[in-house]
């Protein structure tokens, strides 16, 4: 007997301890989630580190950019594919995208956005590839060979002068696609 009231105390302990954890609940808020992605048949994907990134170019001098064509701030950069099988395609070019021909802004660079009130006057954003060829924007870059697995593409990064810069804030949003043959 009383083995039986054991078992039955053991069995009302194991039913009334959900109720007890049940009681316990509080609403705690809800949310929503975007999920983000895409399917591609390209010879890679392009790395997640890669897709947004915020390259910070460093604070210079205006007597560097004092002449139309001056170059300064240097900054690498690059381009991170996986999944890399080369069997149909080769080779990966980059095509730059975004704001250029601004007034005061160089040929063949990327305009800053021009709304903020500080922002630093006749100067652009150039990018060159890893051979130091300057690219246009909405042109790709010469081709790169591809390896199979993980690949990088290098490109630098850097401001010009388009006439005497007068000193500001610099920021300008270049978007990238890459492109495979």
């Amino acid at each position: 007997m009383k083995k039986i009231v054991l078992a039955l105390m053991a069995v009302g302990t194991c039913v009334s301890a959900p109720q007890a954890f049940a009681a316990r609940s509080t609403y705690g808020g809800s949310g929503t989630l975007h999920f983000q992605g895409g399917v591609t048949d390209g010879a890679c994907t392009i790395d997640t580190t890669s897709v947004n990134q915020t390259i910070s170019l460093p604070e210079v001098k205006v007597s560097r950019l004092k002449s139309a064509g001056d170059v300064a701030g240097e900054t690498d950069f690059h381009i991170k594919l996986t999944d890399c099988d080369i069997t149909t395609f080769h080779t990966a070019m980059v095509k730059f995208t975004g704001i250029s021909g601004v007034t005061g802004t160089p040929a063949n660079t990327f305009s800053p956005d021009t709304s903020a009130a500080d922002r630093a006057k006749n100067v652009g954003l150039q990018i060159k590839d890893s051979g130091g060829h300057v690219l246009t924007p909405s042109l790709d870059s010469t081709p790169q060979a591809l390896t199979p697995g993980t690949d990088q593409i290098d490109f630098t990064a850097a401001y010009q002068a388009g006439a005497a810069v007068t000193p500001g804030s610099f920021n300008a949003t270049v978007g990238f696609a890459v492109d495979y043959q």
